[in-house]
């Protein structure tokens, strides 16, 4: 459990890195594309949420 959770964290860490960079060069196109681009991505795992709701409700019956 600790490896994954470092493993996670370096991901997380990494992402963090750049997004000021990519934030900024996105605000350079539109001021609004940040926002946009952050909502798309959070919709992104909607559907692998849903995929694991349902596989929890289905084998804890």
């Amino acid at each position: 459990v600790a490896a994954i959770n470092g493993l996670a964290d370096t991901i997380v860490g990494i992402g963090a890195m750049f997004s000021a960079f990519i934030g900024g060069y996105l605000w350079d196109i539109n001021p609004s594309l940040p926002i946009f681009v952050a909502g798309l991505a959070n919709l992104s795992t909607l559907p692998f949420i849903l995929y694991l709701k349902y596989r929890k409700r289905r084998y804890s019956k």
